[in-house]
Formats: C-alpha cells, sequence, structure tokens
C-alpha cells in the first residue's frame, strides 16, 4: 500500500511570485533605459542588491511594462511546461514496494542495557518493555527440527531472564543446560517432569482451584444478618474437567460418535465429584486431589439391593450444605440424565477410564500433593513491595524469581494432559496475581515481575482452553509468549477455526526454515513483492544487423518459495508488526555475556555447569527458607537453623508445628 499525499499549493503563492518577477523586470528595464538603452549583466546584480528600496523611481514607459509582462509570462509558461511533465510517477513501485529492513529502524525500540532486551537475531533486539518498544511481547517461531530454535534463541533469552519463566523442553535439554546459570542468579527452579516422574516436582491441580470471597445474607430471629465467606471459584472447576477431557478423548471415539449426550453426562458426574471434594474437605487439603476422586468413584458401585455408598455421602452432604449447594445439583441432574442403572454404570466406566492414569503410583504421587508453587508466577523480587502484596491478600506468595520447566516426553504423550492442565492453571495465576498486584503496589493492572513463556513444541501441550483470549488478554499483563512450531499445519490441526487469530495476536514472526509447502507459501505471501528494473536486449544478424536495449519493470517476490526452503542454517527471516521483514544471522550464543555459566560437553570451560534437578533433596537453607515462608506466613515462632531434609520430611515438620503450636525442637523435628 502507497500513501502519497499531493500537497495543494495555494495560488496567492503564485501571484505574489508573479508580482515580485514583474517589479524585479520593471527594474531592470529602467535601469537599462537610464544606461541610454545598453544591456549589461552587471546591471542585474545592481537592481538586485537594491530590490528591497522601494522608493526607487522606476519607468513606466509602455516599453518597460510590455516587456516586464512578456518576461513574467515566458516564466509562468516555463513552470507550467515543467509542472505538467512532472506527472505521478508509480514506476518504481507499480509491482509491490516490499523491502528488507534496516537494523537501524529498531533503534528506538531498544532498551540501552543488553539484559532488557529481547534477543531476536545477532543484529536484531527489542526492549522487554513494552512502553519503550510500543509492541507486544508475543513471539511466533517456525522452524523445522535441526535449525537452532534452542541454541540461537531459547538459550540467549533464558541467559537474559530478568523475571519469571515458564519453559516447555521436551529433552530436557534447556534445563541441563541454563540451570546452574539460572540458580547462580537467584532463581529458584521447579521442575514438572512427565518423563522421569521421580525427578519432578508436584503438582496438585486441585491446590490452585481459586477462591472468591462474597457477602451472605442470613435470617435469625426475623433479622437479616450479613457475613462474608470464602469459597471456591465455581467456573475453575468446569475449565479444569473441560480441559481434561479435552485432551484425555480418542480420536476413534470422536471420529465416529457424532451424539454429546455421553459425554455431558460424564462432565455432570465428574463435576459433581470435584466441587464435592473441595467443599467437603476444604479443612483436609491432603484430601482434595485425583485420589480421592478415584475414590468416590468406586463408591459408586451398587451393592445387592442397589444402594451405592456415593448416594449415602450425597445424602449427607445435602444435610449438611444444602439442595442447593453445586456439588448436590450437579449429581442430582447427572442421576437424572443416566436413567438406567445400564446407563449409569457406562457413564462411571467411562469417567474411570479417562483418570485411570491417576492409579499409577508414580502418577498418583505427582499430581496428590504440591510444592510447584503457581502462585509465584509475577510477584514482586523485592522483599518490601512483596509485603505490600501480602499483606493486602488472603493468600501468601514467596519472590517472583522462580523458572518452571515442563518436561515432556516426545515419544510418548498419554501424560501431556497434565501439562495442559498446568499451563490452564497458569494463565488463571496470572489473572490472579495482576490483580493482587495491582492492589498491594497500587499500581496498573499488571505482574509485578515480567512473565517470559517459551512454549517449545507447542503442538505438544495439546488444546490449551481459549488460549487464542488468553493470548490477546495477558498481552496487558507484563507477559510475552513465545509459540514455538515446527510447521504452520500444526497450529490449524489444535485451533482449527482460531489459528489465525492466534498469529495476530504476535506482533513478532521469527521464520527459521520449513520443508512444508503451506508453511514457505504464508511466508512468500507475508514477505511480499518487490518491483525491480529489468534490461533486455537484442540483436538481429542480417546484412544490415542491428541491436537494442531497453528498460522495463517487473514484479518479483522478495523470496521465492525454493529461495525460502534452501534457507542457509544460522540464518533467519524476521517479521516485526507495522515494520516490514529483516534478513539476518542468528545469534550467536558464545558471545553471549552469560555464556560461561551455561552448560556445554564439549566446552573445557563450561563442563561443570550441567544442571541436575531432584526435588527430593532439599539444601538446608531452601529447605529452612520454604518452612520459615509458612510459619511466618501462619503467625508462628521462626527457627534459626534446620538439618538437611527430604521434602517428606519438610511436610512432616510443618505438620508438627501445627500440631505443637510451634513449640517443637530440632530433635522432634528429625524423628
Amino acid at each position: 500500500m502507497i500513501v502519497k499525499k499531493e500537497r495543494k499549493r495555494p495560488i496567492i503563492v503564485l501571484i505574489i511570485c508573479g508580482v515580485v518577477l514583474f517589479y524585479f523586470s520593471l527594474r531592470v528595464m529602467t535601469a537599462v533605459e537610464n544606461n541610454g538603452g545598453k544591456f549589461e549583466l552587471d546591471l542585474l546584480d545592481e537592481v538586485f542588491h537594491k530590490l528591497y528600496f522601494i522608493n526607487t523611481p522606476v519607468s513606466l514607459t509602455q516599453k518597460n511594462i510590455l516587456m516586464s509582462l512578456f518576461i513574467t509570462f515566458i516564466a509562468f509558461m516555463i513552470y507550467e511546461c515543467i509542472r505538467l511533465q512532472n506527472k505521478k510517477n508509480l514506476q518504481e513501485n507499480t509491482y509491490g514496494s516490499a523491502e528488507w529492513q534496516n537494523r537501524s529502524v529498531l533503534d528506538k525500540k531498544k532498551s540501552k542495557k543488553f539484559s532488557d532486551n529481547i534477543i531476536l537475531t545477532k543484529t536484531e533486539q527489542i526492549s522487554k518493555n513494552m512502553k519503550v518498544s510500543g509492541m507486544n511481547r508475543h513471539l511466533l517461531m517456525v522452524g523445522r527440527p535441526g535449525t537452532g530454535k534452542s541454541r540461537y534463541f531459547f538459550k540467549p533469552n533464558i541467559l537474559n531472564a530478568t523475571g519469571s519463566l515458564v519453559i516447555t523442553d521436551p529433552k530436557g535439554e534447556l534445563l541441563r543446560d541454563c540451570g546452574t546459570s539460572l540458580k547462580k542468579r537467584g532463581y529458584d527452579i521447579k521442575v514438572l517432569n512427565l518423563d522421569k516422574k521421580s525427578l519432578s516436582n508436584h503438582y496438585n491441580p486441585f491446590m490452585y482451584i481459586r477462591k472468591v470471597r462474597k457477602t451472605i445474607s442470613t435470617k435469625e430471629l426475623n433479622e437479616f444478618t450479613e457475613q462474608e465467606v470464602t469459597s471456591i471459584k465455581e467456573d475453575d472447576v468446569m475449565i479444569l474437567i473441560n480441559c481434561i477431557m479435552k485432551n484425555t478423548k480418542s480420536d476413534l471415539i470422536d471420529s465416529q460418535t457424532g451424539d454429546p449426550f455421553w459425554e455431558k453426562c460424564e462432565m455432570l458426574y465428574l463435576q459433581s465429584l470435584f466441587y464435592y471434594v473441595l467443599e467437603e474437605y476444604k479443612d483436609i487439603p491432603q484430601k482434595q486431589n485425583f485420589s480421592t476422586i478415584l475414590e468416590l468413584i468406586r463408591y459408586s458401585t451398587p451393592d445387592k439391593n442397589g444402594n451405592t455408598k456415593l448416594e449415602d455421602l450425597f445424602n449427607k452432604f445435602k444435610d449438611d450444605y444444602g439442595s442447593n449447594h453445586i456439588a448436590y445439583m450437579q449429581y442430582q441432574h447427572f442421576k437424572v440424565s443416566s436413567a438406567s442403572q445400564k446407563m449409569m454404570s457406562t457413564i462411571i466406566m467411562t469417567a474411570t477410564a479417562r483418570l485411570s492414569c491417576f492409579n499409577i503410583q508414580e502418577v498418583s504421587e505427582l499430581v496428590d500433593t504440591d510444592d510447584i508453587e503457581l502462585d509465584r508466577i509475577g510477584m514482586p523480587i523485592a522483599q518490601d513491595k512483596l509485603k505490600k502484596v501480602n499483606s493486602q491478600s488472603p493468600k501468601k506468595s514467596k519472590h517472583g524469581k522462580v523458572a518452571y520447566f515442563i518436561i515432556t516426553k516426545p515419544s510418548d504423550n498419554t501424560f501431556n494432559f497434565i501439562a495442559t492442565l498446568l499451563y490452564t492453571q497458569i494463565f488463571q495465576t496470572i489473572d490472579e496475581n495482576a490483580e493482587r498486584c495491582a492492589k498491594g503496589l497500587d499500581s496498573g493492572l499488571e505482574l509485578a515481575t515480567p512473565l517470559d513463556m517459551y512454549l517449545d513444541e507447542f503442538a505438544q501441550l495439546g488444546e490449551i482452553p481459549l488460549f487464542q483470549e488468553e493470548l490477546a488478554y495477558v498481552r496487558g499483563l507484563n507477559v510475552g509468549i513465545v509459540i514455538c512450531l515446527q510447521s504452520l499445519a500444526q497450529l490449524k490441526k489444535m485451533y482449527k477455526d482460531t489459528w489465525e487469530t492466534i498469529l495476530d495476536c504476535c506482533d513478532t514472526t521469527l521464520f527459521l526454515g520449513s520443508n512444508s509447502k503451506e508453511t514457505l507459501e504464508y511466508f512468500v505471501t507475508l514477505l511480499g513483492k518487490k518491483t525491480w528494473y529489468k534490461k533486455s536486449s537484442g540483436r538481429t544478424f542480417a546484412r544490415q544487423g542491428s541491436s537494442s536495449q531497453n528498460w522495463d519493470v517487473v514484479g518479483r517476490e522478495l523470496a521465492t518459495i525454493d529461495e525460502l526452503a534452501k534457507l542457509k542454517k544460522g540464518y533467519c527471516i524476521l517479521f516485526i508488526a507495522n515494520i516490514g521483514a529483516f534478513y539476518s544471522q542468528l545469534y550467536n550464543l558464545k558471545e553471549h555475556p552469560r555464556y560461561k555459566t551455561l552448560y556445554e560437553p564439549w566446552d573445557s570451560q563450561t563442563r561443570d555447569n550441567e544442571y541436575q534437578h531432584d526435588p527430593n533433596v532439599t539444601g538446608s537453607d531452601e529447605a529452612s527458607e520454604n518452612i520459615q515462608f509458612q510459619l511466618e506466613m501462619m503467625g508462628l515462632p521462626l527457627i534459626k537453623t534446620l538439618p538437611m531434609l527430604t521434602v517428606n520430611e519438610m511436610t512432616k515438620a510443618e505438620e508438627s508445628y501445627l500440631k505443637h503450636g510451634g513449640g517443637i525442637t530440632i530433635h522432634q523435628l528429625k524423628s
């Protein structure tokens, strides 16, 4: 699109120029007349330097006036001839105006401090501060395997981290290579390892169902009283169940059955169980987990008389909490929808099969307790600001200098839905923490500490509910998300109707190479066309031979499909919204100021920096920090030193503190 506005010149300017020229000519003719009718060039110079002397007499003879008018008319005709020949010319942009951009156009979008920038290429960086860059921090990266996504982009930016991090790490490579560097800079590292579950932190989705405070009215002795109560955020439960069902359904069943009846009934059944567990065990957090859900499902088995233990539990629940509680209502709806015993058994069997993976001991241990601390995302790092935020909120969190690594198994996606659950609740936590920070710090609605999410192998995560809406929303909450794909086909498969909306939410796109025709065609179109001059020549061989040369304009793509397919390794094409495309070399990892803190097995300088995460053994300093933080939040006395503790010992220690009111000894702790 070429927008070229022509400025209209006012007629008064032309008239003034004509009058001045006429007056000048008249003065020259008067000087010639005074010189005896002889014209000399010196007269022009003399008249020009004395032109501003208005009181100089002029000779208004017929000859002088006519000659001055003639000269003015000739000058006007010359001007018109030049103006009429100067037509609007779009020859250089006839077929397109695409151009490769120069790195200097980003100078105003960079921060002076290197660590405050997002490293895009060797020559292009933009500020993490959206007020400086004028752009959101979302980025789409497309590159086939082996194009260097980890080495050239993820590792440099992890080394450049300044806030909270969430990193999808399918091979565990980023954790191994960057973990030591992050630890040296004061980061706490949390890992959800779905490949080697024994080396994972624990993640219990029930712990991140949000709480809301509301005022209810009660009538006693004909008087209404109001009291403030805390209850679960009911829609969080529905989102959690919806996410489980979307990411555990069979493609075969989905393609062969079009009746949503069974799925809706199963959702009602699971909702009733989830709400029951969250309400009934609100004072016993260790019972709020999938093991309890599976136990309740086993209570659904009828006895000889057709009665079930689950029915008795819900009847007692109604007596305690009333028939209007959502858990009881959903259970009644489930019973109505499953009219026959056979139908009910089928629905229960389907729900059991869906959650059967939580019967595996390793998986059960992974999700029954929680120490991954998602509530730290985006919280202030400075202790004074953190105390302000915690003082204004019932929930208490530690500082936001934390890195979460999600390790999935590329060859088996059976348990990847747990990672999808984690990401779903991360987005909920972002919203909640942004509100907490805004209230505690009296600032705008955003996280106090910037959050960067690196979603490597995005297609393995499954479908995150309302991802495109979340992507558009969190951009203003101090969040930047990097979506990494091998081709656009992966995005289209997961988000059939909204994949283009996801692309629109990313102000930056990084292309490292692809063999997919569809992907290549998209980026060729995105690059656009450029108008080029083409020289053609011809020669005839005859008795009187001749030759000719012609110049013409032609249109050509800035890069063709075959050229993009042969993109050299170590190079990329960078697209930035409202600016254009850059052809650049990728960042050289060895040039990073913190390179020596990285682990690279072939480099003797970095060989000792390998990081291995084992949450089951906690150093004394971290153990002390974790327990003392909990004690401080509960108002219990602190201890000065702690021995080396395992996670299980730490849990027992916290329970002992609660039981004894803080008055226990180190000996009791160890026992």
